[in-house]
């Protein structure tokens, strides 16, 4: 990855790196991936010697689990539209949008959605075989009447 990127990352919420970090320990779809895009693949033998640690590994399966168990919930209520608020550095977005009768709206910060967007192209890139044009990225105020109504009809 460019290094612009890690200049941009910088200025973002030390929680939403702290949570990626931990999800790259994880099955969760992409995490390891985009840690390994934003800070190479070095980064990760830190994280890696964090795993002596019980609580540390303990917030690793809370978060995984609390990932699955929305994934599971979204499959058992068959939605197709899907607007996900204040997603961070989930990628969620990116693995549902493998099933083309799935259209998905990730909101976040416009400094978070800048990087995502990037990062996003990049794992595409590298890691899919299937189209995203069900995948949308919104950064300001969610107006439910304006974006999903006039911008996006058949949600």
């Amino acid at each position: 990855m460019s290094a612009p990127l890690n200049s941009y990352f910088n200025s973002i919420s030390p929680s939403a790196k702290s949570l990626l970090l931990n999800k790259s320990l994880t099955t969760i779809p992409f995490a390891k991936e985009a840690v390994e895009l934003m800070w190479g693949e070095k980064s990760l033998q830190h994280v890696y010697e964090k795993l002596t640690s019980y609580q540390f590994i303990l917030k690793c399966i809370h978060f995984e689990t609390r990932y699955l168990s929305i994934d599971e919930a979204l499959s058992v209520i068959n939605l197709k539209n899907i607007l996900e608020f204040s997603s961070g550095y989930s990628f969620r977005g990116l693995s549902k949008c493998s099933n083309p009768e799935i259209f998905y709206i990730d909101t976040d910060l416009p400094q978070i959605q800048e990087i995502k967007k990037k990062l996003i192209e990049e794992l595409y890139n590298k890691y899919c075989t299937y189209a995203i044009n069900n995948l949308r990225f919104t950064s300001r105020e969610f107006n439910i009447q304006k974006d999903l109504i006039v911008n996006y009809p058949n949600f």
